[in-house]
């Protein structure tokens, strides 16, 4: 989604304090979700809310997120293993084949509702826009992070753990078995690899020493062979037949947004109550679109 002007931006407060005017609702269309009734959350100002969500989500920091329309159903990808060569200025170029593939995605729903007192969105003094900033990306980062981790591509996104290839099997976890890990992936992986783990697994990490003493945790860099870790309290302990570690190329993991973080006021429904209700929808997808690109360790079961 291109960023929203300062003149939605104003009509957008005043649609979440309930104050919009036909002026207002002229200046909304620009954001209008006709399918849900709904108006997109202000982007592209600084402190708009899809920082906020990198916060909370490994996948928006490490994956390739790509803005699409809700019809887009396949994306093109390019699988290439040609290779650059050198050539006299008089020959003919080296043709070499590159394979196209096209990988589906779906549109699936989030959503999430806050209820708010009416005085509170009334109040100019609290700062609504940024309650429900820090609030609904709170909600949905988490929401995200956990799907696109371990969805099971059945009525939700394909999670990474789900598709990605086991790089090793180990009984527990070693020395040995990390570094297997490591160089099962290729080396054009490697070199932008990130580690995902929890922070149990990263607790026992901390404490493997190859057989002259050194740590497999650089101490001082928070990196894993030079590599850095990321957290995930949805990736699984070390038990049997888990995969509580993952390392390769996150960018090659595609996190399509259909439809970004919009909302919708519910003004009747809370009425007796003395409240608003304000609900977020997003809908979105991911797979990872070359599954060697990242491997996991699985303990044997």
């Amino acid at each position: 989604m291109n960023a929203t002007t300062m003149y939605y931006n104003k009509a957008f407060e005043q649609y979440i304090r309930n104050t919009a005017s036909v002026h207002t609702n002229r200046d909304l269309e620009e954001a209008y979700r006709e399918d849900s009734d709904s108006y997109a959350f202000p982007q592209g100002f600084r402190g708009d809310y899809t920082g906020a969500l990198a916060e909370e989500n490994l996948f928006r920091r490490r994956a390739t997120v790509i803005d699409t329309s809700p019809g887009d159903m396949k994306i093109q990808t390019v699988e290439s293993t040609a290779e650059a060569v050198l050539c006299d200025e008089r020959m003919a170029y080296d043709e070499q084949a590159d394979t196209f593939d096209s990988v589906e995605f779906d549109a699936y729903k989030l959503a999430s509702l806050a209820k708010l007192r009416r005085e509170f969105i009334a109040d100019n003094n609290f700062d609504l826009q940024a309650y429900l900033r820090k609030n609904f990306c709170r909600r949905f980062g988490r929401a995200e992070e956990r799907l696109l981790l371990t969805g099971t591509g059945v009525d939700q996104p394909t999670g990474l753990l789900t598709s990605a290839v086991v790089g090793a099997t180990a009984s527990e976890l070693t020395y040995d078995d990390v570094i297997k890990l490591y160089f099962s992936v290729k080396p054009e992986y490697r070199r932008k690899g990130t580690w995902i783990v929890n922070d149990k697994t990263a607790l026992a990490l901390r404490t493997l020493k190859d057989d002259n003493g050194a740590f497999l945790w650089d101490q001082a860099t928070g990196t894993i062979l030079g590599k850095p870790v990321e957290y995930s309290m949805y990736m699984p302990d070390a038990d049997a037949g888990a995969k509580p570690i993952a390392f390769g190329d996150l960018s090659y993991y595609w996190m399509l947004q259909r439809e970004s973080l919009s909302v919708r006021l519910l003004k009747e429904k809370y009425i007796l109550d003395g409240m608003i209700g304000i609900v977020g929808y997003e809908r979105f997808d991911g797979k990872l679109i070359r599954p060697d690109a990242v491997k996991t360790l699985q303990i044997a079961g």
